[in-house]
């Protein structure tokens, strides 16, 4: 783990009286960045999904419950780009090691 991310979820907050939705932050984590390679590619490019990295980070409860709620409310800040969640893999249920990935804002 080399890197450092923020992980920041959409959230409704008031401002001035109205309901204005915006990005707070969730959790900040070391991870290792990688590029998707083989399989995960040609099925990322079948999508559309340029620009995707995979960011391992290590498994706690955080990170845990980012699997049950609707992945599209989450963002990752790495090295000041913005890259939108869409996938949160565990990799059979493993207890080390999380694999968020998610694609490029541009």
């Amino acid at each position: 783990m080399d890197s450092r991310i923020s992980i920041k979820k959409k959230d409704k907050v008031i401002v001035d009286g109205r309901w204005v939705e915006s990005f707070v932050d969730y959790y900040n984590c070391w991870c290792t960045p990688m590029e998707l390679y083989g399989k995960e590619l040609y099925e990322a490019q079948n999508i559309k999904y340029e620009n995707v990295l995979a960011f391992k980070v290590r498994y706690c409860n955080k990170i845990k419950t980012m699997r049950t709620t609707d992945k599209n409310k989450f963002i990752i800040i790495y090295d000041g780009v913005e890259y939108q969640v869409y996938q949160v893999d565990f990799k059979s249920n493993s207890k080390d090691y999380v694999y968020i990935k998610a694609k490029m804002v541009i």
